[in-house]
């Protein structure tokens, strides 16, 4: 029985240390200096994302895709044919590499500009470097 409520005790002290140290730090941060207004950086953080994801949820459908091979179709006369990727065959294959390829500069180009532009920061400060980049490509 006494092995019992010691575990149960190490699982509470395992939930609860944490807590307490996240209010100690809490605390801590707000007699500071650097408590007097709001994180800005924060700020930013959020209403990047909320752009981003309101560009996805509205820039990636499949209205928005005849309309993209339209425009592309009128801008580079020649090299693509609306109507075949509008095709029975070809439209899930083309509108999911439309979405993929979307969903990938959404996710990565945005957050560049706002690092690089806005909080003038250097990218590999955020881990966007190429050396090393091969050093442990034989996991793979």
């Amino acid at each position: 029985m006494e092995s019992k409520k010691s575990w149960l005790k190490t699982v509470i002290l395992f939930v609860t240390d944490p807590l307490v140290e996240a209010e100690r730090e809490r605390k801590a941060y707000l007699k500071s200096e650097n408590s007097v207004g709001p994180d800005w950086k924060v700020v930013g953080v959020l209403v990047l994302v909320a752009v981003v994801l309101t560009l996805q949820e509205y820039l990636l459908r499949p209205a928005e895709y005849a309309e993209f091979l339209h425009w592309m179709e009128r801008s580079f006369s020649g090299m693509i044919n609306a109507e075949t990727w509008m095709s029975l065959e070809n439209y899930s294959f083309g509108f999911l590499l439309y979405w993929a390829c979307g969903q990938t500069l959404l996710y990565v180009v945005p957050p560049i500009i706002f690092i690089r532009f806005v909080w003038k920061k250097n990218l590999g400060d955020y881990g966007v470097k190429l050396k090393g980049v091969f050093s442990l490509w034989w996991m793979y």
